[in-house]
């Protein structure tokens, strides 16, 4: 698998959104409730990553500000195993 070392990924909720859903014809940055990016998008990024790298958990922060989302933190975690999965 190569050398997978832990890293976390963060960014506002503008930032995630800009990276996975891109913009429209005219050029304006596409956006979803926070709720439904997060079940739709993130929810199936991380268990297609999960597919693709079994040896490794993965760790959805949700980040607040009061009852807002602001943005999202992404952990990934290299499991220590000397089992074969």
């Amino acid at each position: 698998m190569g050398k997978l070392i832990n890293t976390t990924i963060k960014g506002s909720l503008s930032e995630w959104e800009a990276r996975f859903l891109g913009s429209d014809k005219e050029g304006k940055q596409r956006i979803m409730p926070a709720g439904v990016f997060k079940r739709d998008v993130l929810k199936r990024a991380e268990q297609e990553l999960q597919s693709l790298y079994p040896d490794v958990q993965l760790f959805l922060t949700t980040k607040k500000q009061g009852v807002k989302v602001v943005g999202y933190e992404l952990d990934i975690v290299r499991l220590k195993t000397h089992l074969k999965l």
